[in-house]
């Protein structure tokens, strides 16, 4: 083997340790309790720095992001956890996105006035019906770009809402775009 071609060999097998590593401390996560109290997280902070991490990938993709969340509102959980859930989620709308589109990001308190309810909405190629009751279990994946996903993103957002005391759901039909609905407790009324 050349130089060259042992240097793209090293570099591959680089990149697949790294995803073996990531995806064995998603699996450690999503089977962990929470170690510490739920905390107060200011949510606009939370979802502004997960946009400025992927803002390079929004501009390359064509996606442009709009945000409605009170600027004060402030919701318990693990900050970390939560950016990772954030993540995950804009994440799999870009994935729905291949040639452009809009997400939006809005947050309304629930009914009771106890929870804050946020979407996640994509203008993306939507979800199977078939699919939709499949997409919150581990290792289940079917991602619009032709890519191969690890199908643990969504299994650990659900984790983590239930462990903060909420839940997660998805509206979604073929060629109409997703939301995905988080809903977090919020910190006011906690």
């Amino acid at each position: 083997m050349d130089r060259p071609e042992m240097v793209d060999y090293l570099e591959l097998v680089d990149r697949e340790i790294d995803r073996c590593v990531l995806t064995t401390q998603r699996l450690m996560q999503m089977s962990q309790a929470p170690t510490q109290a739920l905390q107060p997280v200011r949510l606009a902070t939370a979802i502004d720095d997960v946009l400025a991490l992927l803002r390079e990938e929004c501009r390359a993709r064509g996606v442009q992001v709009h945000v409605g969340v009170p600027e004060d509102e402030r919701v318990l959980g693990d900050e970390a956890e939560l950016r990772q859930v954030l993540v995950n989620l804009v994440h799999n709308a870009l994935h729905a996105m291949p040639q452009g589109g809009r997400i939006d990001i809005d947050g309304a308190p629930s009914d009771d006035g106890t929870h804050l309810r946020l979407a996640v909405r994509d203008s993306g190629s939507g979800i199977a019906l078939a699919d939709q009751p499949l997409i919150f279990m581990p290792f289940f994946s079917r991602r619009a770009d032709g890519q191969r996903g690890t199908g643990l993103g969504l299994a650990i957002c659900k984790a983590t809402m239930e462990r903060f005391g909420g839940a997660i759901e998805v509206q979604s039909a073929p060629g109409q775009g997703s939301t995905f609905t988080v809903l977090l407790p919020r910190a006011e009324a906690g």
